[in-house]
């Protein structure tokens, strides 16, 4: 009859009863309650499969015909499956390695925003919403390697470094930047641009300066050597490129000009002045 109990053991150990209400096997005395089915499969079967403490106020597996199974740490559910997969609650730490299959994707933000996946042939980290920022706060410096070679070295507080075949190409420093080799403009319309009394040094003492300081342009020398212009045919004319000032041709004359027209040419045997000379 109801709570009427088949008891096992010395101290009554392990009881069998129902309650009128529900069936229960209770392992008492701090005695381990164990199933064994040897070779054989065992089964706990039932609408709704609760595994809990003795007083039933904590859960430990709370499992439900047609629904979740839930486990649960301290009586606050950490793990439920759901008709999609399952929903943990906190953190998971793996200690081996978290494996997924091709085209399985890691997908973080209530809309998906971040995706990290492989496809079989390629790894891709894909964000979709917002911007991708890589972070950190306690190393000494983020960097990105292909084949163990160096592509970006980003270091705190200090330089950002990019490389061709494990070669430093660019440098940042307090100054600005540093370049190893040539610097490329492939594009039409390319082109480096200046502000005003910004200039372009050439020479370890910047003997050779060329800048614009808002109201005139300048090349200036002020260095060791000479200043040296070299061409086979050298022009100097107007900014629209209509009309000429002075031309010299190698192995030919040197010309002057009025106006566009010319006034003075060197010859083989002298000079050639076109119009009149004033003394």
């Amino acid at each position: 009859v109801d709570n009427q109990k088949i008891r096992f053991g010395t101290g009554n150990d392990l009881q069998i009863y129902h309650s009128g209400t529900n069936n229960f096997v209770d392992s008492v005395n701090n005695h381990d309650l164990i199933l064994r089915a040897g070779t054989a499969n065992a089964f706990v079967q039932g609408s709704n499969v609760f595994i809990g403490n003795e007083g039933g106020s904590k859960k430990y597996i709370d499992a439900h015909e047609n629904g979740a199974v839930e486990l649960f740490f301290n009586n606050n559910k950490k793990f439920n499956t759901t008709n999609d997969g399952g929903t943990l609650t906190g953190n998971l730490f793996v200690s081996e390695a978290l494996q997924l299959n091709d085209n399985k994707k890691i997908e973080v933000g209530n809309s998906a925003d971040l995706e990290i996946y492989h496809n079989g042939t390629d790894t891709f980290i894909d964000e979709n919403t917002g911007n991708l920022a890589i972070r950190t706060t306690s190393a000494t410096h983020i960097s990105l390697k292909t084949n163990n070679e160096n592509a970006i070295f980003c270091g705190a507080n200090g330089a950002v470094q990019l490389y061709h075949n494990n070669i430093e190409k660019f440098v940042t420093d307090s100054s600005g930047s540093v370049i190893t080799g040539r610097l490329a403009f492939n594009n039409t319309g390319s082109s480096i641009q200046l502000a005003d009394n910004q200039k372009a040094t050439f020479g370890n003492g910047q003997d050779l300066q060329i800048f614009h300081n808002g109201s005139n342009s300048f090349i200036k020398h002020d260095g060791t050597g000479a200043l040296w212009v070299y061409a086979d045919d050298f022009n100097i004319g107007s900014p629209d490129g209509t009309q000429k000032y002075f031309n010299a041709v190698k192995s030919g004359s040197v010309e002057l000009y009025f106006n566009n027209n010319k006034k003075f040419q060197t010859t083989s045997g002298g000079i050639s002045v076109s119009g009149d000379i004033s003394v």
